[in-house]
């Protein structure tokens, strides 16, 4: 085939959706939620699902701790058709679960997107947390304590920064929490907090423990030598040009 033709193919695939959708078959879309998917009993979040191809509507199903998938109605995309959101203004304990989507174009469906859990947290007391140091020197290592007030727990999280199951830190199955993060950086420093939930209900949580900020100490590096001329030869010759005579 010739080479003007070639690319005139190419751009009709380019430009068609009709014909992308064939030939590319509808990628899995993307679920995001906002501002966290570990969000505080009451709270809002906003859940989207996102696709870079055009949807003329999308689908949310969500599963539960036991395993049973619920699917959800039918959503008109957002013009230019290539994301949904659904606001939800108060969470409540039904909502904790794994969610996924998948959209709808020409009468066709995507793959399902992965699975994104919503954490509720709030549900249990807040545990307590507190580590050996928060001014600690690089290079050397810090141990995480974390336990209950009140309620118990068989599941222990440490997370650093917002609170997002992207920011695990640690997940531990034991009555307490103790976790050693050994040969500390810069990368290190931040705010920790840690949570407890039980097994039955992996979507249900604590409150948060009280933050614990960490600093990192840089080590001083040693002040390098730079050769030049000494201040006592800068004097001489200054003391020697103002004795000459004029």
């Amino acid at each position: 085939m010739e080479p003007k033709r070639l690319l005139l193919l190419w751009l009709g695939l380019c430009l068609s959706p009709g014909i992308q959708a064939f030939y590319f078959w509808s990628p899995a879309p993307e679920i995001r939620m906002k501002p966290g998917n570990i969000r505080p009993l009451g709270s809002s979040i906003t859940i989207s699902c996102y696709t870079p191809l055009r949807a003329d509507y999308f689908r949310l199903e969500t599963v539960d701790t036991e395993g049973d998938v619920q699917v959800g109605e039918k959503v008109p995309a957002i013009y230019p058709g290539h994301e949904c959101h659904l606001y939800q203004p108060s969470l409540r304990f039904e909502h904790g679960a794994g969610y996924r989507c998948l959209y709808n174009f020409e009468g066709q469906w995507s793959k399902r997107s992965f699975f994104k859990d919503l954490i509720i947290s709030g549900v249990y007391s807040k545990p307590f947390m507190n580590i050996t140091s928060t001014n600690v020197k690089e290079g050397s290592s810090v141990v995480f304590h974390c336990k209950p007030t009140k309620d118990q727990f068989e599941v222990w999280v440490l997370i650093k920064g917002e609170p997002d199951t992207e920011n695990f830190v640690v997940e531990q199955r034991e009555k307490d929490l103790e976790h050693q993060i050994e040969d500390m950086n810069p990368s290190h420093s931040g705010v920790y907090t840690c949570y407890g939930h039980n097994e039955e209900n992996l979507y249900l949580w604590s409150h948060p423990s009280d933050p614990v900020s960490i600093d990192i100490i840089q080590k001083n590096l040693a002040p390098r030598y730079s050769p030049g001329i000494p201040l006592t030869s800068v004097v001489l010759a200054l003391i020697a040009l103002q004795s000459q005579p004029a």
